[in-house]
């Protein structure tokens, strides 16, 4: 079947999409890592496509100092409403901004930690891919935590459509889809600095348009020299 594209920023404005994301709960997965790691208060963290601000709100719950961006206007502000809440508008007004991944408005080494949950397949292309792994580096400072869970090849859905480039996909929601192989995401990361701490994992992980696989793990900002 030959899936329409649909415009990403369509749907990930759509009013129903921005509420799942709204009412899902936070990761138990970076929830555990960070609850057993010595990272947490005052650690400056960005959460890089937030989407409806479930990450963003456990992490301000355990002190970190927490900014929040997405591509999309409408998670934004979602992700905004509920920083508010806890920190009050003026200052929410300073920490979630609309940006876009690939041309990130932080200055070099301004971050900790960048929590990369579920962002980077969500690219029309593998030099887009590449970019976004490289703007993480540059706000990463030396000795900073990429947190990172990703898609991957190693299962493709049979409903997600070959666009005729390797890992490129379309959705049945026509959204395009950049899956790679873990040892080829590996292989990025180190091309950037960012060096895995321990073996990173990969389970299958059910989503609203099919099964995936998942690929979750910490890479360590090495700077060159």
């Amino acid at each position: 079947m030959n899936y329409p594209k649909k415009s990403f920023i369509e749907y990930w404005n759509d009013r129903d999409v921005v509420q799942l994301f709204t009412d899902n709960g936070p990761s138990e997965h970076w929830q555990r890592f960070f609850s057993q790691s010595q990272w947490g208060t005052g650690q400056r963290i960005l959460d890089l496509a937030c989407g409806g601000g479930r990450n963003a709100t456990a992490l301000l719950d355990s002190g970190f100092d927490v900014y929040a961006c997405d591509l999309h206007v409408a998670m934004a502000q979602a992700t905004w409403r509920r920083v508010a809440q806890s920190l009050g508008p003026d200052i929410a007004s300073g920490r979630v901004c609309r940006a876009d991944m690939l041309t990130l408005p932080y200055a070099d080494g301004s971050f900790d930690i960048v929590l990369a949950n579920g962002a980077y397949h969500n690219v029309a292309s593998l030099p887009q891919f590449e970019q976004a792994l490289r703007e993480t580096a540059r706000v990463l400072r030396s000795g900073g935590l990429l947190c990172l869970a990703v898609f991957t090849r190693s299962l493709v859905d049979p409903r997600l459509e070959s666009q005729g480039l390797p890992g490129l996909y379309r959705t049945p929601d026509g959204l395009d889809l950049v899956l790679l192989l873990p040892e080829e995401i590996r292989h990025l990361c180190e091309s950037y600095g960012l060096l895995p701490s321990g073996d990173p994992q990969e389970s299958k992980v059910q989503v609203p348009t099919g099964v995936r696989s998942c690929l979750r793990g910490v890479f360590i900002r090495r700077l060159a020299g």
